[in-house]
């Protein structure tokens, strides 16, 4: 599901919060094919695990306004 996960916070409601820093790399994506559309997201999830809800384009890297 992540890239490289590098940061988590859980809310008041119980709700965790995972920063995925980075797309991955040309090499990864030879490795592992099908991986190229994980990263640089923020994805709030429910304290039962359930994605709620997805910040940013998996695989895209932020360059605003875009992304």
């Amino acid at each position: 599901m992540f890239v490289w996960p590098h940061g988590i916070h859980a809310d008041r409601e119980g709700n965790v919060w995972v920063t995925d820093a980075r797309v991955p790399t040309a090499d990864e994506i030879q490795k592992f094919p099908g991986e190229g559309n994980k990263g640089s997201v923020v994805v709030k999830f429910s304290p039962q695990g359930q994605v709620l809800m997805t910040l940013g384009k998996p695989g895209v890297k932020g360059n605003p306004p875009a992304a």
